[in-house]
Formats: structure tokens, C-alpha cells, sequence
């Protein structure tokens, strides 16, 4: 230790600021400072304090994921509850204890990860039959490994044999679809699939299967939306024409150089490669003659809905809105 003046000192009493030299780590304030015979004891005391840290950590760490499985025994317990119910009355309806055959609703869950509990999961019922017990199995385990933090597939009913009309009747009622592994069903039960708009799909080969039902989901997945320019027009001349007695309104007069200009697209107006507008057309006209469409070389007449301060020079661009195809 060492004190204000710079001379090595062996006791500090409170209150006394000395230097300390040799810790590994920066203590905290309000830290207590205990002193040891030797460095032996000393390392002793300190391992046995940080194992015991470590340990209290753990112990924190397992008692959250203890009761977050918990949370996940509850929610399965109550899922299987409600797919047994759902079993046994489609058993009552076919053996005529049922008028009405019985509906399983699609049902929203949260995700377990904090970062993303709020929000929803779409899930998405199939029925999964197979040939073998361990196809089954194996193709049950690949659909509940397909990534997605929006929708997922519910397996409700798996079993091994042909596609049957029960299968068809309970993806009916839930409104799923059912997958088979080396098994098909008969025309019978395809017809009754096209009648109740049942998509069945049968394969082969794994990857074929997963590739089908990633394609499921991603039509519950929202659309998303992308811009593109689908022309561009140059302002040659800028006319006044007469609108009403002696009011006047201004008219583009423009060249296209790329693509075409659409009067239902979105226009974007560049001066110096800066926009100066966006909006609608009002009008498009070749020569006088009311146009829905101007391609690459045509001359047309451009007027602007709430937009007059155009220039010559200005570059007119037709913008396109395309939905974009979302995949897993």
C-alpha cells in the first residue's frame, strides 16, 4: 500500500486514501476488505466466495427455466386435453352418437423467448400419415424444425397407413391439410378432399415434403411490398392550355426514354436528383387523345393532381408497387 506522499505504508486506518497494488479486479464501494494470513488462504477464501456466486447464479438460472418448462407442461397438457376431446368426438360422429361433425379452432400461441413474446404465432394444423412407424416419427420431428418466429405447423394426428376420409374430415374441421410419406389415398378420399378444398400432399422424398409445407406457410405469412421504376419521362416543354374560359393550366409535355409511363402507377418527379414530388397523374394524353399508357419514344402530355411547379429538365419516373412472395 501506498499513501498521498508516495511512501509504502503497512496499516490504513478509515478515512486514510492509500494506493493498493496487486488486485486482479477493482472492488466496488461498500466492498469489504478482509485480511488473510498468507496468499495460500487468501486464494482459498476467494475461490470458494466465487464458486459460490457461480452457484447461486445457476441456481437463479434453473429455478426461471424450471418454471418456464412448468408453463410449457401446462400449455401442452391443456393442447393434448383439447386434441383428445377433439378426437373422441369425431369417434362419436362416426358412430352416429354425433349429428355435427366436431371443429378444432387454429389457435394463436406466444413464443417462449423474451425477445419475442409479443408476438403471435400462427399456427397451422396437419395430419401426417406414413408408411412406417419411424417415418412418421422422423417427418413429425422435421415439420416442428422448420424456422419461423411468425407461423408454424400443429401436428393434431399422426399415424401410419393410407390417407383416409377421417383424415380428410379432421383437416376439414381445423382447416389444415394433410401430408403422407410413401402412402396415397384412394379416389374416394381425393374426391372428398376436392370437395371439402382439403389440400392432400403426398411424397416420396423428404425434402420434397418439407419444401411443400414451407410453401403452407408462407401463404399465412403477411405479404410484403417492393417499388420498382417502370419508366422514366423527360419534361421537353411545359404548354398552358385553356381549362375554362380564360383559366390556364400547365401540361408536361414529355418524351419517354425508358420503359413506359402507366396513369394508374405512382409518379415520382426528379429535379437535380432531388424529388420535388410524389403523387398521381391527373391526365395523360397522346396528342389529344386520353392514353392509359405512353411507351419508350412516345411524346405525351403529363398533368400532375395538386402539383403544378414543374420545370423542363425534369425527370418524370412511373412507379410500380410489386408484392413480394415471402418464403421460410
Amino acid at each position: 500500500m501506498i499513501d498521498d506522499k508516495g511512501k509504502i505504508v503497512n496499516a490504513a486506518g478509515p478515512g486514510t486514501p492509500v494506493r493498493i497494488i496487486g488486485w486482479k479486479d477493482l472492488p466496488k464501494a461498500g466492498n469489504e476488505m478482509l485480511e488473510a494470513e498468507d496468499e495460500s488462504l487468501a486464494k482459498l477464501v476467494v475461490e470458494n466466495r466465487r464458486i459460490r456466486a457461480t452457484r447461486e447464479v445457476e441456481m437463479k438460472d434453473i429455478e426461471v427455466i424450471r418454471e418456464r418448462r412448468q408453463k410449457e407442461r401446462e400449455e401442452q397438457f391443456e393442447e393434448r386435453l383439447k386434441e383428445k376431446k377433439f378426437k373422441r368426438e369425431v369417434w362419436e360422429y362416426y358412430h352416429g352418437l354425433r349429428s355435427v361433425y366436431p371443429t378444432l379452432e387454429r389457435s394463436e400461441t406466444k413464443p417462449v423467448d423474451d425477445e419475442v413474446d409479443k408476438i403471435p404465432i400462427i399456427e397451422l394444423p396437419v395430419i401426417v400419415k406414413g408408411d412406417v412407424s419411424g417415418t412418421v416419427e422422423a417427418v413429425v420431428a422435421s415439420l416442428g424444425g422448420l424456422p419461423s418466429k411468425e407461423v408454424r405447423l400443429k401436428v393434431i394426428h399422426s399415424n401410419v397407413g393410407a390417407i383416409t376420409e377421417a383424415d380428410v374430415d379432421m383437416a376439414a374441421a381445423c382447416d389444415g391439410f394433410v401430408l403422407g410419406f410413401n402412402v396415397k389415398g384412394d379416389k374416394q378420399t381425393m374426391a372428398k378432399a376436392k370437395l371439402k378444398k382439403v389440400e392432400v400432399k403426398s411424397h416420396t422424398i423428404i425434402y420434397k415434403l418439407l419444401e411443400d409445407a414451407k410453401s403452407m406457410l408462407a401463404r399465412l405469412l403477411p405479404p410484403e411490398y417492393t417499388t420498382r421504376v417502370a419508366g422514366e419521362a423527360k419534361i421537353q416543354q411545359v404548354f398552358q392550355i385553356n381549362v375554362k374560359g380564360r383559366v390556364t393550366s400547365p401540361v408536361a409535355g414529355c418524351r419517354v426514354t425508358n420503359g413506359s409511363i402507366l396513369k394508374n402507377n405512382k409518379i415520382r418527379i426528379i429535379r437535380k436528383e432531388k424529388t420535388v414530388f410524389e403523387g398521381s397523374l391527373s391526365s395523360l394524353k397522346q396528342v389529344k387523345t386520353d392514353v392509359t399508357e405512353a411507351k419508350k419514344g412516345i411524346e405525351c402530355g403529363l398533368s400532375f393532381e395538386g402539383f403544378n411547379d414543374f420545370q423542363e429538365g425534369d425527370i418524370i419516373q412511373s412507379i410500380e408497387t410489386i408484392e413480394v412472395l415471402r418464403q421460410l
